[in-house]
């Protein structure tokens, strides 16, 4: 920004006029100044209308209620995949099962092995 002597500039577009006991250098300097002129600006604005007082109140509710949602998740995940899990578990015993029954049944119970049980 350009500085005039004994002037200060208007802002412009946003961006904050300097002040001659704070200068405000490169680009970073500008970006930070505004955004703090804006933070101070809704700051001001939010607390001077109850309706958006009130906007804010229920959205920091929200988004605290929330957050324990998004922290569970991972574990309501493995819970409801481990309940998975273990009806596959069952259903590949029961399939196992049911397949060793019909080897069985369809190539007969060979004597030998039942005489060499007994």
């Amino acid at each position: 920004m350009a500085r005039r002597r004994g002037r200060v500039r208007p802002a412009r577009s946003g961006v904050p006029a300097f002040r001659p006991g704070r200068p405000v250098t490169g680009l970073l300097g500008i970006a930070a100044a505004v955004a703090l002129a804006t933070v101070r600006e809704g700051t001001r604005l939010v607390r001077t209308t109850p309706v958006l007082l009130l906007v804010v109140a229920i959205f920091v509710f929200l988004g605290a209620w929330e957050e324990g949602f998004d922290r569970l998740w991972e574990a309501q995940l493995l819970l409801a995949l481990h309940a998975v899990l273990m009806v596959c578990a069952l259903g590949f015993a029961l399939a196992g099962s049911v397949l060793l029954g019909r080897a069985v049944r369809h190539h007969g119970v060979q004597p030998e092995l039942v005489e060499a049980h007994r």
